[in-house]
């Protein structure tokens, strides 16, 4: 989402430094994201397909917060993520595990702005 004005005071935002700050990853590159994780459906999958994760995190869930939850009230909030940033020099590959064990593919943009 852009924000063009501040929803305080109405003015003008500054120009976006996203480019400046992730890498610019080419529609080929998707595409290839996408054919190499096409038959993930499993952490296991992922592992074998992928490699070792360059990060495996388990998201913070904040005091009080009721995951949500689908019809069937299986929750639908993550409880892990793998992240495999070596399969490409510009995107990272996340695969969110939910409860059941089912996971989803997501592709994004490598940070490349200044270290903290």
């Amino acid at each position: 989402m852009c924000i063009y004005h501040c929803p305080f005071c109405g003015g003008r935002t500054p120009e976006s430094r996203r480019d400046t700050l992730f890498a610019s990853v080419p529609n080929e590159e998707y595409e290839h994201l996408h054919a190499l994780t096409a038959g993930v459906k499993s952490v296991e999958d992922a592992i074998r397909v992928l490699g070792n994760p360059s990060r495996d995190d388990v998201p913070p869930v904040p005091p009080g917060f009721t995951p949500p939850t689908d019809r069937d009230g299986n929750s639908t909030w993550p409880v892990r993520f793998l992240t495999f940033s070596d399969c490409s020099d510009v995107a990272e590959i996340q695969v969110s595990v939910k409860a059941d064990n089912t996971v989803e593919v997501s592709f994004g943009a490598k940070y490349t702005g200044p270290r903290k």
